[in-house]
């Protein structure tokens, strides 16, 4: 195998070699394979900016090119007539490319400069591709007397066999650049800096002192949590959700927002437990907790245990669960509750939050999951139905929750989406005669 390596390394800079001096087997055959698979394995990984990622397509251009290699050798025993040709004509012209590949890959890596533009990267390809031609066109030589133009064919053979693999799988490697864990990388370094985390105490300040004083007659104050920091969707759909409550209910003034997002963290305050804790008991100081109501809506991922998602890079935050939400909420001092959750398995919060003050609506049931939480999407099924087609139009939350249940079922049913997440309500005695009465 060492020997064969060398008299390839012989045929390469053109130094004296027979083909005898050539060990031809499978065994050799699949060696040399090995070999170069390893070389480009590891000149890809150093060349790619770390983090990186291992990638099979590396593997779908070394197959692609050995069975090209091989079908070049087959039709070139057939056209000398010579079945022997089938294993020497690999063996002798993997082991001779080896050069040529392996000094291409390392100007690459080492002496960036030579490739600084695309005019560069052609003129050493083109290089380093008549090169090859004549490795193979001298593998030729060695292998057969024929005449010169069957040794050109060969040759030609050969180099469609180097050169179709790496043409059309061209940018394919074992390697590439992990870009979801670099930015995740850079969100975590800038999110769990000092500086960051004590600003948040004052952006929820900010947020608290802009709360309005209340107006006679009943209020409703309203907080948006946005758990999930790794896609838009929950940012935009509390957002969404702020609006249409707004122009419903003129909540202006008495709204606040806790988002976990990459483009807002500086800007408003994270959706954490401890900001809603805060949150919700400062609310509960402005308010007139006996006769105003807390609406809270909360979108994000949820968990088959109960619990609404907070995630925001790397940062290792506390989830909201159900006996968490229930702390928080009477610690609030809130006497009426209007708790809206749109999640996954979100009907497990009935059962812990549910009292006679308290309205309780959630995207599924509590062993279903919800639907349209996909990176493509504005709003999920849920804030689609309820807050953009339902509630604009209703006498309310409850008759609001009646249409958007018919319309989340549809839209279920249209997109094949199963089982169904089976919206859910609760809806305590005293809290209906409250949102009833003007």
């Amino acid at each position: 195998m060492i020997k064969n390596l060398v008299s390839g390394l012989k045929v390469a800079f053109f130094l004296k070699c027979e083909a005898k001096d050539f060990r031809i087997s499978y065994t050799n055959l699949w060696f040399i394979v090995l070999v170069h698979g390893i070389i480009i394995f590891t000149f890809d990984y150093f060349y790619v900016t770390k983090p990186a990622t291992f990638s099979y397509y590396g593997l779908r251009t070394e197959g692609f090119t050995v069975v090209c290699f091989l079908f070049a050798a087959f039709i070139t025993s057939k056209l000398f007539s010579d079945d022997s040709l089938q294993l020497s004509v690999p063996v002798l012209s993997l082991n001779g490319w080896l050069a040529p590949i392996t000094l291409g890959k390392a100007l690459l890596l080492s002496l960036p400069a030579l490739f600084s533009t695309g005019a560069d990267q052609k003129d050493i390809h083109y290089l380093l591709n008549i090169w090859v031609i004549i490795i193979f066109f001298r593998v030729m030589l060695l292998l057969s007397n024929a005449q010169a133009l069957r040794q050109i064919i060969g040759t030609a053979l050969l180099f469609a066999a180097f050169y179709v693999p790496t043409s059309y799988y061209y940018g394919d490697s074992f390697w590439y650049e992990d870009y979801e864990a670099q930015k995740a990388n850079e969100t975590s370094q800038a999110i769990n800096s000092e500086e960051t985390l004590e600003q948040q105490y004052i952006l929820l300040h900010k947020q608290l002192d802009n709360i309005q004083p209340r107006k006679p007659g009943k209020n409703m104050f309203v907080v948006t949590f946005a758990g999930d920091g790794e896609q838009d969707l929950f940012m935009k759909e509390a957002t969404f959700a702020t609006k249409v409550l707004d122009e419903k209910y003129h909540i202006t003034g008495h709204s606040l927002a806790l988002v976990n997002n990459t483009a807002t963290y500086k800007d408003l305050p994270l959706a954490t437990t401890t900001n809603l804790n805060r949150a919700l008991q400062t609310l509960g100081q402005k308010a007139k907790v006996e006769d105003d109501a807390l609406l809270l809506f909360l979108t994000s991922h949820g968990g088959k245990n109960g619990s609404v998602l907070v995630d925001l890079a790397d940062m290792d935050l506390n989830q909201l669960t159900t006996t968490r939400l229930k702390t928080i909420l009477s610690q609030s001092k809130f006497k009426w509750k209007i708790i809206i959750i749109s999640s996954c398995y979100s009907g497990k919060f009935i059962d812990a939050l549910k009292d006679d003050n308290t309205l309780i609506i959630t995207s599924a049931r509590a062993d279903r999951t919800s639907f349209g939480c996909g990176d493509e999407s504005d709003l999920t099924y849920f804030g689609d139905a309820y807050f953009k087609q339902a509630l604009p139009k209703s006498d309310g939350f409850i008759p609001a929750f009646d249409s958007a249940k018919k319309i989340i079922a549809k839209m279920e049913d249209d997109q094949k989406s199963e089982p169904h997440s089976e919206p859910q309500i609760y809806v305590g005695s005293a809290i209906r005669h409250y949102l009833e009465e003007k």
